[in-house]
């Protein structure tokens, strides 16, 4: 994640202006490595949320609730006790270091006036939270001895020191780029020289200023014109001076698909064509949507891991079983030659005898052309010929049997790839639910205990900008139940010949808007197969022409009267449009 130095920078102005000389009111401590303080006599109550997550370690403002445990940790009772109504003074960053240092002062039982630090290290696997007075140790969220590191000890009672330096130039010192650009390898790659040159950049940004200077952002040097280098040291240039202006761009880099790729404090372009980038007003805001979405996706995917082997299994044996039927009725294309074969032999009996091996007639058929037809010897002439009709007979059987096999393959195949797509649309574990119990009723897995039950998850809701509310189902089993629950003259929406899901305008016998028809639209594209594409056609029509195959599984329907709209996807509209 690119939650770099400078990204921390602008993190660390966000505290300032909101913060800087409030009280810490509320410490919590939701899990084993966050802490969230919420402060108050500011600009505005404030939740300051601090991580030392080896995955996702950050410090931001956030929003988002948590659940507590029932019991604080032992942490979290030490920062109550000497953080609890302190006044935050100073908030500071070495240089351009991931480490945050939120200095407090308050008082002790005897009322005297002390100061405490908390520092917030972001560096992977090795953050960490430490409460320190007078630059002494009082504890820290994780302890790591001599067995951890042999190098830095963070234990109660030592005296606390910076993590080994780098040896890297600091963007906000007084240092000559260009002179730097002059120690090159020509061999090293461009942007592996700028990450191990400056600090607080992470590979993504140096990625994007070769991108910018020669559009490739992995270019050795040797490869590069020297036009291109000077438009590097430009591009550095511009990026120093927009740090130090505080020019800072929150975005978010978001695939097609819709999945989460990276958080920067600049615009992106290197992903140009697969991936977009969404802005934000602010750092804290920014990493709180990406942040509570991919805790939020790696919860969902963790604990829908098997449901994601199960369905993966069915269908791919589904694809298996579709082409060995394909091959099977390919076989019996040449059905048509037995029943020529037999007719032919009828045709010409007098001139076949018992004991012949084969006997080549003219095939009225194909302009009499010359046809060699195997006879079985033993048998006499009718009996070959009869031997022709039933084999073509029992392939024409066959075909028709497995051609009806073969559609009921392939609608099981849309079926069971509609239930992979769903699992994108799961949200929390009431929706995994939905789709276990889905997958139960239909054979696919063992149902749970009798006695094991949970609420139903509800569809999505989003308000048009007219003010329509409009449904849309997240998995089968809410796609059924929107189309069951709604009147006649709702308009139906449904991505043309791909899962999505199913969409829904509740007109209370209305007339629907243009505007909101086109949103309806692009929540639909925005939850199907397609999402993160362009030009999806979605069709729609009024709900009474809309129809449970009988039999069939959940969400399957059919439909008629219907018109199409080509749209594109957008997840910052729905964002905008969702009921939470």
């Amino acid at each position: 994640m690119a939650f770099d130095g400078i990204f921390l920078k602008g993190i660390t102005s966000e505290l300032k202006e909101n913060i800087l000389l409030s009280k810490a009111d509320k410490i919590h401590q939701p899990s084993k490595d966050e802490i969230i303080i919420s402060f108050r006599g500011g600009k505005k109550p404030c939740k300051l949320l601090l991580s030392a997550n080896a995955s996702y370690p950050r410090v931001h403002f956030t929003s988002k609730p948590e659940d507590n445990p029932p019991s604080p940790p032992m942490f979290c009772m030490l920062l109550r006790k000497h953080l609890a109504g302190a006044r935050l003074i100073d908030i500071t960053q070495p240089k351009c270091e991931r480490i945050l240092f939120l200095e407090f002062e308050g008082t002790n039982e005897l009322f005297d006036i002390v100061k405490k630090t908390l520092v917030i290290e972001i560096m992977g696997r090795y953050s960490n939270i430490i409460l320190l007075e007078d630059n002494k140790i009082i504890d820290s969220i994780k302890h790591v001895d001599f067995e951890t590191s042999s190098q830095r000890q963070i234990l109660p009672g030592l005296k606390y020191e910076l993590p080994p330096s780098q040896n890297k130039y600091d963007l906000f010192d007084n240092i000559d780029i260009s002179a730097i650009f002059q120690n090159i390898n020509s061999e090293e790659r461009a942007d592996k020289f700028i990450l191990n040159t400056f600090m607080g950049l992470s590979p993504v940004i140096t990625r994007e200023l070769c991108y910018l200077s020669c559009k490739n952002s992995t270019p050795r040097f040797c490869e590069m014109e020297k036009s291109e280098i000077e438009k590097l040291i430009f591009h550095t240039k511009t990026l120093r001076e927009n740090i130090i202006k505080n020019n800072f761009s929150p975005s978010m880099i978001v695939e097609k698909e819709g999945k989460l790729i990276d958080i920067t404090f600049m615009d992106i372009n290197q992903y140009t064509g697969k991936c977009f980038s969404k802005e934000y007003e602010d750092f804290s805001s920014l990493c709180d949507d990406f942040y509570s979405k991919k805790a939020t996706f790696e919860k969902i995917r963790q604990k829908g891991n098997d449901l994601l082997k199960l369905l993966t299994i069915h269908i791919e044996r589904q694809k298996r079983k579709e082409s060995a039927i394909s091959q099977d009725i390919l076989n019996c294309e040449n059905s048509d030659n037995l029943r020529i074969f037999g007719e032919l032999i009828t045709s010409n009996i007098y001139r076949i005898q018992k004991g012949m091996k084969s006997i080549t007639l003219e095939n009225y058929y194909d302009n009499n052309s010359p046809v060699t037809i195997p006879l079985d010897y033993n048998k006499a002439p009718s009996q070959n010929a009869q031997k022709y009709f039933k084999e073509y007979q029992k392939t024409k059987t066959a075909k028709e049997y497995l051609s009806k096999q073969l559609e009921l393959c392939k609608r099981e195949i849309i079926y069971l790839e509609s239930v992979f797509d769903n699992l994108s649309n799961a949200e929390n574990e009431k929706d995994l639910m939905d789709i276990r119990e889905e997958l139960s009723q239909n054979g696919y897995s063992k149902s749970k205990s009798k006695n094991f039950k949970m609420q139903k998850s509800i569809p999505m809701e989003f308000s048009s900008s007219d003010g329509f509310k409009i449904l849309a189902g997240k998995n089968n089993i809410q796609n059924d139940y929107i189309i069951s629950k709604q009147s006649p003259k709702d308009i139906w929406f449904h991505a043309q010949k791909m899962p999505s899901s199913h969409v829904i305008i509740v007109s209370n016998g209305e007339d629907i808007p243009l505007k909101t028809l086109e949103e309806a639209a692009i929540i639909c594209a925005t939850h199907s197969k397609a999402r993160g594409s362009t030009k999806i056609t979605i069709d729609y029509c009024p709900l009474r022409f809309v129809k449970k195959i009988p039999g069939a599984k959940p969400g399957m329907v059919t439909y008629s009267n219907f018109e199409s709209a080509v749209v594109d996807s957008d997840d910052n509209l729905c964002d905008k449009l969702r009921v939470r």
